[in-house]
Formats: structure tokens, C-alpha cells, sequence
């Protein structure tokens, strides 16, 4: 990998969890343009990180967790859970259980029917197989000659064998594989192993392409916060070596620090709920005007010529497309919650997604005092979708 001044590049991704490694993957692959890839955690040397069990030593550990906590919460008698999250090259790959799961072909379905396209089980599917490589090889559900090593688990215990026979027996029918699209049953989980060690993401997406030129991998940097500039975000400040470094960003500034890191440099950079920013003393940064909102909005709308939409009145039977970050949860996501708009008068139908919430008005009248309400409790950057 590069060792190329720190100064500008074309691409800055923060994070090198599953996410960041494979984005530095892709992205470099065009030998045109520069990438730096940010991770606060150091290398992924430490050798509990490859023997499977090592999960037990990683998780907790501070050389390789962010070893957060969660609030006391009053259902679990006042106790606070540990929330590991990994904090090394790798991300959470380099210290979780190693569990492959894709998740439910209804939940994609369902993103892509509230307002998400892209997001159906059919779109993403040739994404997984795309980086996936399969134990049993190419077929309609698993790709094979992707970076993602995926095996079978190596034990078989009676015991186990015991428990899927009486969930047969139950009516939880054996299977053999959870990655189809529809989760239920009983088996074993596949695992990202190779031979029986961990297959994290920095060996799946960067350990053989590190000798790309255009690709520059930095750790122990932990990103700050971001610069805007024009509502833009232009440039990242780092820590790194005991310094403060600007990067600037010719092109985009990806963020992949996960479900706490992410939403956390948002709002160290101003961008997000005003009242909290506002509490920290941190502040809001630029508010996205009406016609940025708008124009955003119809973007996601199929069929519609933005060119032609700029005027308020075309408005009355759009969706605006309203992103906030929820400090009440790790989740990361963004969403707007129709009961705000409904204290101050304001009546609007919510349909919600994976990071969007579009909000449809059946009386025009009601888009301006919808707009006046989430721009005094919600701080945006143009560029955030």
C-alpha cells in the first residue's frame, strides 16, 4: 500500500470494518483515483483475533474493542450490558462469532416496498454472491469466486444432534442452510473460516491488494470530525501520532464507523438533533434549505425530472425525504417521527426505510408548517444522503 502524503485524496473511508475493507477494495480497483482508508484500532496481529475461540479474549479486550457499555436499563433491573464493537482492522469481523447470516428476504422486500429502490431481496442478492465464496460453490444463492470465504461449521456434537431432531419433532424443520432468504428452521450456522481460522474482512478485501498504489491504509487514526464547507463535507480531521491531521477529499468521504462511530462523528461535526448538539455545546452546523430538502426528495422518485421541479407548488404530491439521527439509539439510522409533526398541528403519512423517511401530505397547506417545525428541531448538511 502507498505511503502517499496526507493531504488529499479522492476517497475517504472511515472505518475498516467489513464495510470500509470492502469499499477500499472496490473503489481502489479503478486505478485512477486515491483512497485512504481510516481505522482507530491497530493491525490485526493479535493471534486470538484467528483462532476461532479467541472471540473470548478479543471481546472486552481494549486492544481490539471499543468496549462500550450501554445505559442502565430500568427492564433488566437497572444493569448496564457490555456492546462490543471492534476496534481493529477488521471491524467487528476480527472479533464476533463469525456467524454468515444474511437476514430475511421479506425485511429487503419490505425496505424496497416503503419507498427503498434497490433494496429488494432480488437487488441485493447478486451483491452477496458478488463477494461471497462459497464451501459448495457458484449457484442461484451463493456466488464462489468472491473474496468472503464461508464454510461449515467444524463440530457436530450429539448433543446438537439431539436438539434438531426434537425441533423436527416440534415442527422446526431441519435445514441446511440459513442464507436462502427465508431464515426459519433448525441447523447449523455457516462461518467466515478458512480451514478452521477466522476470516476477517481486512483478509477477504485488502491483504491482496495491498500493494496497490492508489490505496493507503492508515491505522491508529481515530477521525475527529468532518469540515464543511458549502454544506459539503470537504474534509476529515484525524488524530494520528499524537497530531491533529486535516485530510481533504476530492470526491467523497464515506463514513463506516459503524452503528455508534458513525451517527458519533456526525455529531461531533454538528450534524443532527439540535437540542443534543446543543446540549454538548457542540453546536448545529448548516440547516438544509426548503429547496435542498425538496430536490433531495424527488430524487428518490422514479420517473421525475428534478429540472423541472424546483418550484414549491410542484411539490403538493411529492414525498420529502427527511433524514435525523435518533439519540435515542445505537442503531445509526435516520427517521422522522410523524408524532412531532402532529404536536405542532401537522398532519403527514410517515413511510420509513432503511436511513429515509418520506412524508406525503394530503393538504398542500401543511408543507410549509411540516418544514418550519423539522428545521427548528433538526440540523442536516446537504450532502448527508
Amino acid at each position: 500500500m502507498a505511503q502517499t502524503p496526507l493531504d488529499s485524496y479522492d476517497y475517504l473511508i472511515v472505518g475498516a470494518g467489513p464495510a470500509g475493507c470492502l469499499l477500499a477494495n472496490r473503489l481502489s480497483a479503478d486505478p485512477g483515483v486515491s483512497v485512504l482508508l481510516i481505522e482507530a484500532g491497530g493491525r490485526d496481529n493479535y493471534p486470538w483475533i484467528h483462532i476461532p475461540v479467541g472471540y473470548l479474549y478479543c471481546i472486552g479486550n481494549p486492544r481490539t474493542d471499543w468496549c462500550y457499555n450501554t445505559e442502565a436499563d430500568p427492564g433488566l433491573h437497572g444493569r448496564a450490558l457490555k456492546y462490543p464493537r471492534g476496534r481493529v482492522l477488521g471491524g467487528c469481523s476480527s472479533i464476533n462469532g463469525m456467524i454468515y447470516m444474511r437476514g430475511q428476504a421479506a425485511d429487503y422486500d419490505g425496505w424496497a416496498a416503503a419507498g427503498n429502490p434497490g433494496w429488494a431481496w432480488r437487488d441485493v442478492l447478486p451483491l452477496f454472491k458478488r463477494s461471497e465464496h462459497h464451501f459448495a460453490g457458484a449457484s442461484d444463492l451463493h456466488g464462489g469466486d468472491g473474496e468472503w470465504r464461508v464454510e461449515r461449521q467444524r463440530l457436530s456434537w450429539d448433543i446438537l444432534e439431539a436438539f434438531r431432531e426434537a425441533a423436527a419433532q416440534s415442527g422446526i424443520a431441519r435445514i441446511d442452510d440459513f442464507n436462502g432468504g427465508d431464515n426459519e428452521g433448525c441447523s447449523y450456522f455457516q462461518v467466515n473460516q478458512k480451514r478452521g481460522v477466522r476470516w476477517n474482512a481486512s483478509k477477504a478485501f485488502l491483504r491482496d491488494i495491498r500493494q496497490r498504489p492508489n490505496l493507503r491504509v492508515l491505522t491508529g487514526a481515530e477521525a475527529e470530525r468532518l469540515e464543511l464547507e458549502g454544506g459539503r463535507a470537504s474534509a476529515l480531521w484525524l488524530r494520528w501520532q499524537g497530531r491533529a491531521i486535516r485530510v481533504a477529499a476530492r470526491r467523497e468521504i464515506v463514513l463506516c464507523a459503524g452503528a455508534i462511530g458513525s451517527p458519533a462523528l456526525l455529531q461531533r461535526s454538528g450534524i443532527g438533533p439540535r437540542a443534543l448538539l446543543e446540549r454538548l455545546g457542540i453546536g448545529v452546523n448548516s440547516l438544509w434549505p426548503r429547496t435542498a430538502i425538496a430536490t433531495a426528495a424527488l430524487q428518490m422518485i422514479p420517473g421525475v425530472d428534478v429540472a423541472k421541479c424546483r418550484t414549491p407548488a410542484i411539490l403538493a404530491d411529492a414525498a420529502y425525504l427527511v433524514l435525523t439521527s435518533d439519540p435515542k439509539t445505537t442503531s445509526g439510522n435516520f427517521f422522522i417521527d410523524d408524532t412531532l409533526l402532529a404536536q405542532h398541528g401537522v398532519t403527514a403519512r410517515v413511510f420509513g426505510g432503511p436511513g429515509v423517511a418520506n412524508l406525503y401530505f394530503d393538504d398542500p397547506s401543511q408543507i410549509d408548517r411540516a418544514m418550519a417545525v423539522l428545521s427548528a428541531a433538526f440540523c442536516v448538511p446537504r450532502r448527508s444522503l
